[in-house]
């Protein structure tokens, strides 16, 4: 299951976060907080009221973390480090695949699919982050376009052209080799999908990710992102994402 397209789209929010909190360096530069697996269960069992089976299975998943987010304000910059697990809550509504990603407590983000013949379509983000203040920023990406074709093959690729909060988004994305990685144990068979995404606007940024898609479970068993924010207020985050099992927590 595709992650990828949290994206640039919510990142105006730290702007407005960083620009009103006005923390001091020392607060915001301490390591985030893990969210915990009951946590998560509870948010998850919220979450699946009316869920539907089939894959990836739905439940809650643990990846180990490592990596750091930076923003900039006041010409300094202001950095933490995430802590060493992030869970993954995942849930299946009727033609729909929601994932949500919980790098810490302070920086959630959601990603909607709209599930079709050809592949996973992405319709709908969401991003909060705390920076000294809560900002939440949720949108639809007009139009709905192709974040995972339901048939991989190496040399494959394509282009994604949307806005999500009237910020211009495109992403070319391309299948570059097949290979094994072992997960919890157990050989799994992945594609590496290399990804450059370019959004413009009022946030101008870059996001690279490399993710191993494994297609039997439907799950991404590893992610590597650098996130990229230009403008008066810049914001980086570097993650290297792995997941622990293929078997969900619940």
């Amino acid at each position: 299951m595709r992650r990828r397209k949290m994206l640039l789209a919510g990142m105006g929010l730290i702007v407005v976060a960083l620009a009103v909190a006005g923390i001091a360096w020392r607060r915001l530069s301490v390591n985030s907080s893990s969210v915990s697996v009951s946590a998560a269960v509870s948010e998850f069992q919220r979450a699946a009221n009316g869920s539907v089976s089939g894959p990836p299975r739905l439940g809650v998943y643990t990846y180990a973390l490592r990596g750091n987010e930076c923003a900039g304000v006041a010409g300094l910059q202001l950095c933490r480090a995430f802590p060493s697990r992030a869970r993954m809550i995942l849930t299946r509504k009727p033609g729909t695949i929601t994932i949500e990603l919980d790098l810490s407590q302070e920086h959630v983000e959601v990603n909607r699919y709209t599930v079709r013949p050809d592949g996973l379509y992405l319709a709908w983000q969401r991003t909060r982050i705390v920076f000294g203040i809560a900002q939440e920023n949720a949108a639809s990406t007009v139009p709905t376009t192709l974040a995972l074709p339901s048939a991989l093959q190496v040399g494959q690729h394509w282009t994604q052209r949307f806005s999500a909060d009237q910020l211009p988004v495109v992403a070319t994305n391309r299948v570059t080799r097949h290979m094994k990685m072992t997960i919890g144990g157990s050989a799994v068979s992945v594609y590496e999908i290399d990804a450059i995404s370019k959004t413009s606007g009022a946030h101008p940024g870059t996001e690279t990710d490399v993710t191993w898609h494994s297609p039997n479970s439907g799950l991404d068993v590893r992610l590597i992102m650098h996130r990229k924010i230009g403008g008066t207020f810049p914001y980086s985050m570097d993650i290297d994402a792995t997941l622990l099992s293929l078997k969900p927590v619940k």
